[in-house]
This record gives C-alpha cells, structure tokens and sequence, in this order.
C-alpha cells in the first residue's frame, strides 16, 4: 500500500482589490495541497488574505471552488461540481486579513496509474484563484 504523498504548491497571487493595500505578490497566497493513499487521491485548496485589509470575494452563485483532475494532455478525467448543481444567487465571502480559506475534497481515481494535474481553483469573480500541482498514480 502507497503512504500519504503530500505535494504543496505555494504561490503568490497577483489579484488586486479595490482600496486594498497588496503586498508584492497581491492580496492573496495559496497553496494546492495534493495527498495520495492507494486509490484515494485528497485535494487541499488554501487561500489567504495577504493584504492588510479585509477582502470580498464576490460569486456569481452558491459555487465557491471547484477542483479537477487532468490528464498531462489536458483532458479532463474528474470534476468536484459535475455531479452538483449550485444556487444561481450572487454572493460574497469576507476574508480578514491574515485569515485563511480552505476546502478538501477526495477524489477516487478508479485503478488509474500514471501522471495527473490536480487543478484547485477559487471562482470569486473579482480574486479568481487556480493552482495546479502534479499528482503521481503508481502501483500499490
């Protein structure tokens, strides 16, 4: 049996807000964090509030992230919201400064072997959000 993987990928953000002061790399840093056990793939999306300010992030509907597998060619193997459906109401988050926002979800990869891109994505329409980080299936 494979143990935990864990792949982090950090990033700085270059999303800007109105009347908030960013740092260098922006208002937001994420990571993508990826942990593979046998056929169970967890997928971590982090996203913080860099800026010293609060930040609304606005949404064009109850959906606030969305993750998905690909093939290293781009095809898309498996999408967290195709099987969900999401209330088509404008919304909004506050996000403190320093404060974090995450979400994980699993994804079962059904005996597949070989090279993946997990893609996590934040889908605030004013600090879109999306990282990606390889994921390796190999034999148990």
């Amino acid at each position: 049996m494979r143990n935990w993987l864990p792949v982090l990928v950090g990033v700085g953000l270059a999303a800007c807000a109105g009347g908030a002061s960013p740092g260098p790399s922006g208002p937001l840093a994420g990571s993508l964090e990826v942990q593979v056990l046998g056929d169970t793939v967890w997928l971590g999306l982090h996203v913080t509030n860099t800026s010293g300010a609060p930040l609304e992030l606005e949404f064009t509907s109850a959906q606030r992230f969305d993750f998905e597998v690909r093939t290293t060619g781009g095809e898309e193997v498996w999408r967290w919201s195709a099987d969900r459906a999401f209330a088509q109401a404008v919304g909004s988050e506050r996000l403190e400064p320093e404060a974090t926002w995450q979400e994980r979800v699993q994804w079962v990869a059904g005996g597949r072997k070989g090279e993946y891109v997990a893609v996590g994505r934040l889908v605030a329409t004013d600090h879109p959000v999306e990282l990606s980080a390889r994921v390796e299936l190999g034999e148990d």
